[in-house]
Protein backbone atom coordinates (compact mmCIF):
# COMPACT_ATOMS: atom_id res chain seq x y z
CA UNK A 1 0.00 0.00 0.00
CA UNK A 2 1.51 3.81 -0.86
CA UNK A 3 0.68 5.89 1.04
CA UNK A 4 1.82 9.86 0.77
CA UNK A 5 1.45 12.51 3.19
CA UNK A 6 1.27 15.95 1.96
CA UNK A 7 2.06 18.80 4.08
CA UNK A 8 0.92 22.61 4.57
CA UNK A 9 3.43 23.28 7.45
CA UNK A 10 7.46 23.82 7.49
CA UNK A 11 9.82 21.39 9.25
CA UNK A 12 9.78 20.83 13.10
CA UNK A 13 6.55 22.11 14.32
CA UNK A 14 3.79 20.16 15.84
CA UNK A 15 2.22 19.21 12.25
CA UNK A 16 5.71 18.02 11.18
CA UNK A 17 5.87 15.75 14.26
CA UNK A 18 2.33 14.05 14.24
CA UNK A 19 3.03 13.36 10.10
CA UNK A 20 6.28 11.74 10.89
CA UNK A 21 5.31 9.45 13.34
CA UNK A 22 2.17 8.67 11.43
CA UNK A 23 4.72 7.65 9.03
CA UNK A 24 7.08 6.02 10.59
CA UNK A 25 3.97 3.64 12.01
CA UNK A 26 2.81 3.29 8.39
CA UNK A 27 6.18 2.17 7.31
CA UNK A 28 6.81 -0.02 10.80
CA UNK A 29 3.53 -2.18 9.23
CA UNK A 30 4.98 -2.78 5.71
CA UNK A 31 3.15 0.43 4.11
CA UNK A 32 5.46 2.06 1.56
CA UNK A 33 5.04 5.97 2.65
CA UNK A 34 6.29 9.25 1.93
CA UNK A 35 6.57 13.13 2.68
CA UNK A 36 5.43 16.44 0.78
CA UNK A 37 6.12 18.95 2.37
CA UNK A 38 4.52 22.07 -0.01
CA UNK A 39 6.18 24.86 1.42
CA UNK A 40 9.57 23.96 -0.21
CA UNK A 41 7.09 24.28 -3.42
CA UNK A 42 8.35 27.46 -4.56
CA UNK A 43 6.13 27.53 -7.91
CA UNK A 44 2.05 26.80 -6.97
CA UNK A 45 -1.07 27.87 -8.41
CA UNK A 46 -4.52 27.44 -7.50
CA UNK A 47 -6.71 25.53 -9.84
CA UNK A 48 -8.46 27.78 -12.17
CA UNK A 49 -11.61 26.31 -12.53
CA UNK A 50 -10.89 25.36 -16.90
CA UNK A 51 -12.24 21.64 -16.36
CA UNK A 52 -9.75 20.73 -18.99
CA UNK A 53 -8.78 17.71 -16.65
CA UNK A 54 -12.35 16.38 -16.74
CA UNK A 55 -13.22 17.49 -20.26
CA UNK A 56 -10.44 15.13 -21.56
CA UNK A 57 -10.58 12.91 -19.48
CA UNK A 58 -6.95 12.74 -19.00
CA UNK A 59 -6.94 13.28 -15.36
CA UNK A 60 -3.96 16.14 -15.40
CA UNK A 61 -4.04 19.38 -14.37
CA UNK A 62 -3.30 21.63 -17.48
CA UNK A 63 -0.97 23.88 -15.24
CA UNK A 64 2.42 22.56 -14.77
CA UNK A 65 4.39 23.97 -11.58
CA UNK A 66 5.53 22.35 -8.95
CA UNK A 67 2.47 20.64 -7.52
CA UNK A 68 2.33 18.57 -11.06
CA UNK A 69 4.59 15.58 -9.27
CA UNK A 70 3.11 16.10 -6.12
CA UNK A 71 -0.30 15.30 -8.14
CA UNK A 72 1.44 12.06 -10.11
CA UNK A 73 1.83 10.73 -6.59
CA UNK A 74 -1.20 11.39 -5.07
CA UNK A 75 -2.96 9.65 -8.21
CA UNK A 76 -0.94 6.56 -7.30
CA UNK A 77 -1.20 6.05 -3.57
CA UNK A 78 -3.66 4.19 -2.38
CA UNK A 79 -4.08 6.46 1.22
CA UNK A 80 -3.41 10.31 1.15
CA UNK A 81 -2.78 11.90 4.22
CA UNK A 82 -3.26 16.17 4.60
CA UNK A 83 -1.75 17.36 7.75
CA UNK A 84 -1.98 21.46 7.89
CA UNK A 85 -1.56 24.14 11.44
CA UNK A 86 -4.84 25.85 11.32
CA UNK A 87 -4.65 29.07 9.97
CA UNK A 88 -6.97 31.91 10.39
CA UNK A 89 -9.50 28.60 11.31
CA UNK A 90 -8.46 26.77 7.64
CA UNK A 91 -5.55 24.74 6.18
CA UNK A 92 -2.85 26.59 4.86
CA UNK A 93 -2.85 28.60 1.62
CA UNK A 94 -0.20 25.90 0.23
CA UNK A 95 -2.33 23.30 1.59
CA UNK A 96 -5.72 24.66 -0.08
CA UNK A 97 -4.59 24.30 -3.76
CA UNK A 98 -3.02 21.26 -3.34
CA UNK A 99 -6.50 20.22 -2.45
CA UNK A 100 -8.04 22.24 -5.25
CA UNK A 101 -5.88 20.94 -7.76
CA UNK A 102 -6.70 17.63 -6.72
CA UNK A 103 -9.76 18.20 -8.86
CA UNK A 104 -8.35 17.00 -11.76
CA UNK A 105 -7.54 13.40 -10.13
CA UNK A 106 -10.25 12.95 -8.03
CA UNK A 107 -12.43 11.28 -10.83
CA UNK A 108 -9.73 8.24 -11.27
CA UNK A 109 -9.55 8.40 -7.50
CA UNK A 110 -12.92 7.45 -6.77
CA UNK A 111 -13.01 5.01 -9.67
CA UNK A 112 -10.27 3.22 -7.58
CA UNK A 113 -12.13 3.02 -4.24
Amino acid sequence: MKVLAVVGAGKGGNTDALVNAFVQSAVKVGQQAEIEYLFEKKNIHGCNGCYICRKTGSGTCTMHDDLTPVLKKAAEADVIVLASPVYFYNVSAQLKMFMDRTYAISKQKMEKS
